[in-house]
C-alpha cells in the first residue's frame, strides 16, 4: 500500500511538471555533448573500465529520453524503435566525431557499450511508466 502511495506520487509529479523531464534531459545530453568532445588529458581517470563510463553515460540517455518520449507521446512501438534509433545514430556521431579530438578514438566497442547502455535506459522507463503503471504519464 505504502509503495503504491509513493508511485501514484511520482506519476503525478511527472505528470504535473513534464517540463523538469525535458530540462533534465536536455542538460543531461548538453553534459555528455561536451564530456565526449574533451581531450583526453582533460578527463578525471576512473577506476572502472572505458565500456563501462560509455555505458552509464549512454544508459542515463537512454532513461531519460525515453521517459520523455513515453510522458509525450502515446505510440509505445514507435517511441521504443524512436528512441533506440536516436541513441545509435547518436552513439555512432559521437564515436566518429572522436576522431578529431586528441587523445580519443572512434571504436567500435564503445559504440555497442552506448547502445547497449541505452536500450537498458530505455527499458527501464518503459518497465516503470508502462509496465508498472499501466499507461503513458500524459495521455493527451
Amino acid at each position: 500500500m505504502q509503495q503504491n502511495m509513493s508511485e501514484n506520487k511520482i506519476y503525478k509529479f511527472l505528470y504535473n511538471k513534464k517540463y523538469l523531464v525535458v530540462s533534465a534531459l536536455v542538460t543531461y545530453w548538453l553534459v555528455l555533448i561536451v564530456g565526449t568532445s574533451l581531450p583526453s588529458t582533460s578527463l578525471p581517470s576512473f577506476k572502472v573500465g572505458d565500456k563501462v563510463i560509455h555505458f552509464i553515460a549512454y544508459f542515463g540517455l537512454g532513461l531519460l529520453f525515453a521517459t520523455y518520449r513515453l510522458i509525450y507521446f502515446k505510440n509505445i512501438k514507435q517511441n521504443i524503435i524512436f528512441v533506440i534509433l536516436l541513441i545509435a545514430a547518436y552513439a555512432l556521431i559521437d564515436e566518429v566525431h572522436q576522431i578529431f579530438i586528441p587523445g580519443r578514438y572512434c571504436e567500435l566497442f564503445d559504440f555497442l557499450a552506448d547502445v547497449t547502455g541505452g536500450a537498458i535506459g530505455l527499458g527501464l522507463a518503459y518497465l516503470i511508466l508502462i509496465k508498472k503503471w499501466g499507461k503513458t504519464v500524459v495521455q493527451k
